[in-house]
């Protein structure tokens, strides 16, 4: 607090500034940490390639066209190993729900304390696979929540 009769004031001088030291060290830089390549432009020449690996990922193996071109990144742009890495990994497939089969799984779950999918698969959705009901739910249900 200000004494009485005391005012305000800005204090100029060089008792009144701060004392900066010089810079002590260098920041830790490791030479061998390097940015991740997200995309490298292709040549005309594998345009071709290119093309056709993306149409078999798409229409063969049934990736989408983000996912097949991050094979592409993580196999280093080499055509032949990433076309090889399709058939090894599998996208996640489930059984499609219509509107209202999502609509019953809902209701189902707000009238219950606890959810239960053993439940659910056999009374409401006995044609459809524990993991799609799983899949639906938390795609729909907890997503939104």
């Amino acid at each position: 607090m200000l004494e009485k009769g005391r005012r305000n004031r800005i204090r100029i001088g060089i008792a009144y500034q701060t004392r900066i030291p010089r810079l002590l060290s260098t920041p830790h830089t490791d030479p061998d940490e390097k940015s991740t390549l997200l995309w490298q432009p292709i040549s005309e020449k594998n345009e071709q390639k290119l093309n056709t690996f993306l149409e078999i990922a798409v229409t063969k193996h049934k990736y989408s066209v983000e996912q097949a071109l991050a094979f592409l990144i993580s196999n280093e742009n080499d055509f032949n190993a990433a076309t090889n890495d399709l058939k090894l990994w599998a996208p996640i497939r489930g059984d499609k729900f219509t509107t209202d089969e999502v609509k019953k799984m809902v209701d189902y779950s707000l009238h219950e304390d606890v959810m239960d999918f053993v439940k659910l698969k056999e009374h409401v959705f006995p044609d459809k696979s524990m993991g799609s009901i799983l899949q639906c739910y938390y795609n729909t249900w907890k997503m939104n929540s």
